[in-house]
């Protein structure tokens, strides 16, 4: 799934200002259930998702709608992305 800005188009002008963040499940035995997500944080507001796999995509809806309504997350929520997403 691609969401919002993923790739940081349009985000230009304000570079400095753009975190990535990126998370990677590696696939259980067999090979399945492996999973990547990377979000773009701009101005502490989530501007875009690429999310692959199964465990990923569950996500899906939440991240478009945190997108759509462009809440600006607090300091705490900015320190928890940090902390799952490193």
């Amino acid at each position: 799934m691609l969401l919002g800005r993923y790739n940081g188009q349009g985000v230009e002008e304000a570079a400095a200002e753009c975190v990535s963040y990126s998370r990677v499940t590696p696939p259980g035995p067999g090979g399945a259930g492996g999973s990547f997500a990377r979000i773009l944080l701009m101005r502490g507001r989530l501007r875009g998702a690429v999310l692959i796999g199964e465990e990923a995509a569950d996500q899906c809806e939440t991240f478009e709608h945190l997108i759509l309504d462009e809440l600006a997350s607090p300091p705490t929520a900015r320190i928890c992305w940090t902390q799952m997403w490193t």
